[in-house]
């Protein structure tokens, strides 16, 4: 069972946050975090245990804004380019600044 299907059963039978977290190795903020989630909610308890794992922890877990970055779509522009150059013998790992990705014209 999930950690929030087991907060979450926690929750609903009276158990004070402060606990929650400390039975099941949680920050208490994190606990407080969840809870909120869930009360302000739409779905009821049972709808939401009801859920698979993966299902709910992406109600209540934000995903990574890094793919929203507009760096993060430069560089996929440019991974072509990495995978080509670190085939060739002699060629550093260490990924060159933007200056000098520039200057070649990439």
């Amino acid at each position: 069972m999930s950690t929030i299907k087991q907060l979450l059963r926690l929750h609903e039978s009276g158990v004070s946050n402060r606990q929650i977290a400390k039975d099941l190795s949680l920050n208490r903020g994190t606990v407080n975090d969840y809870v909120r989630k869930f009360t302000t909610g739409k779905m009821e308890t049972e709808e939401l245990l009801s859920l698979e794992d993966p299902v709910l922890e992406g109600k209540f877990i934000a995903g990574t804004a890094a793919y929203t970055d507009k760096r993060f779509e430069d560089f996929k522009e440019l991974l072509p380019y990495f995978e080509k150059e670190l085939v060739r013998k002699h060629v550093t790992r260490y990924l060159p600044d933007f200056d000098t990705l520039e200057k070649l014209n990439l």
